[in-house]
């Protein structure tokens, strides 16, 4: 039984199926892009890196990849499961590929290499789609690498794909994978869906019936046409004139306020109590565990100065000789509470400053 949104919008198959195939899906000019950036860099028997959130449509990509890629030059081997160690993860690249998995890890390496020497004789790039990327084990990815090392590192016979969420690329940035990421020459990202990326629509359906890329138009009142005075009418009253300014009486009045112990610490120059801070990203906390509590620490101290000043209004102001032991112990302990969130974010912001410098300085 077919849909009834089918006749209505002239279209014979579900537009939304997965079971379209690669010839017929219709891809953005942003998607589009990709692929084509996909293909030139396997023309140059490259790796690529493609990240991308959930959805935004990175295996349509590879699809329109295996759709468009000549396959006289080129063998792609797709591969989704990724949560497997190193020797189960290279059996099934084994598997992938059509060679007879051997018992050790290191029997498994040779025959897929002698297979990829193979290919390469034979004139065909082999071509390895990791999907799924993100979730490959650590020891897998420190010996990636090793697999695209042919004739002392001379030739590039093999092509890796990794795709994964933007997970993927913080882990690669990490210095431990730093000989991987320095292999992947072309890093691309496919951006989140926008509506004024994706306004345009396919043209299979008439005219008539097209979707309205600015959405649905309520009932009501007409707006005048353009060139209309009455388009740019206000219905609210009129604004009532305002009272000329006595400079001389608002800065009596700065004068009166700053005098005021209440506003003093606002104006005598204190910092202030709102402050942005940079939450560590999770590469960040592999790196350096200790940032996670001295984060929540520094939140502490400043929870905590803000407690005792709304507690205590008269420690914003000047010591007075007849204020109460508790006043005077709750103004040093909130000014120790500032010193040790001034202390807590300076300290954070060397760190995380270090770790995007180290960063920034390998791979490139």
């Amino acid at each position: 039984m077919s849909q009834p949104y089918l006749a209505h919008f002239a279209v014979k198959e579900p537009p939304f199926s997965k079971e379209i195939p690669d010839a017929e899906l219709w891809l953005p000019t942003s998607k589009l892009a990709t692929v084509e950036a996909l293909l030139d860099a396997l023309d140059e028997h490259a790796s690529v890196v493609l990240v991308g959130e959930p959805g935004v449509g990175k295996t349509c990509v590879l699809r329109a990849l295996r759709h468009r890629i000549p396959a006289a030059g080129f063998r792609l081997t797709y591969c989704h499961n990724a949560t497997l160690g190193r020797r189960d993860f290279y059996r099934q690249l084994c598997h992938a590929v059509g060679i007879s998995p051997a018992a050790t890890a290191g029997s498994l390496f040779y025959g897929l290499s002698r297979h990829v020497e193979e290919r390469a004789a034979e004139r065909i790039h082999p071509v390895f789609l990791l999907d799924e990327a993100h979730l490959m084990h650590q020891d897998t990815l420190d010996h990636l690498h090793i697999l695209l090392n042919y004739a002392w590192d001379s030739r590039a016979l093999l092509s890796l794909v990794l795709v994964g969420l933007p997970e993927l690329r913080e882990r690669l940035e990490l210095r431990r994978n730093r000989s991987l990421y320095s292999r992947v020459h072309h890093r691309l990202e496919i951006a989140a869906l926008t509506p004024r990326r994706h306004r345009r629509v396919p043209t299979h359906a008439p005219p008539s019936r097209r979707l309205r890329p600015r959405g649905i138009r309520l009932r009501g009142r007409r707006a005048p046409p353009r060139g209309d005075p009455r388009r740019h009418a206000r219905s609210r009253p009129p604004r009532r004139p305002r009272a000329p300014r006595d400079r001389a009486q608002e800065a009596q009045a700065r004068r009166a306020r700053r005098r005021c112990p209440r506003h003093r610490g606002r104006h005598s120059g204190a910092r202030p109590m709102s402050r942005r801070v940079r939450l560590p990203s999770p590469a960040d906390l592999h790196q350096e565990p200790p940032l996670g509590p001295l984060l929540l620490l520094e939140l502490a101290a400043a929870v905590a100065a803000n407690a005792l000043r709304a507690q205590h209004v008269a420690i914003e102001g000047d010591h007075h000789p007849a204020e109460t032991a508790e006043i005077t112990t709750a103004r040093v302990l909130a000014r120790e509470c500032d010193l040790l969130r001034d202390t807590l974010h300076d300290y954070r912001r060397r760190v995380l400053a270090r770790l995007d410098h180290e960063r920034r300085a390998w791979p490139f």
